[in-house]
């Protein structure tokens, strides 16, 4: 398996943004959504919940950031 800059970086992004997802959701009341007793069935939701949103705010940085370096490399061609 070969191991780019690229992979690392995303790897880190994904473990830092579900990181700080979950950090973020741990600040919103998710128990009154839940009964009572049910602390395992939340915590795993907003495990699942941080994941997706580290998923998702991780493809939207580094898109953005893929979409800036192919307009500078194609204004740089011309």
């Amino acid at each position: 398996m070969y191991l780019s800059v690229e992979n690392i970086v995303r790897m880190i992004c994904y473990i830092g943004f579900t990181y700080l997802s979950y950090w973020s959701l741990n600040s919103l009341q998710f128990e009154k959504l839940f009964r009572r007793g049910h602390d395992r069935q939340l915590r795993l939701f907003l495990t699942f919940l941080a994941m997706i949103m580290g998923f998702l705010v991780t493809n939207f940085l580094l898109d953005f950031v893929a979409s800036f370096q192919d307009l500078f490399q194609k204004n740089l061609q011309k």
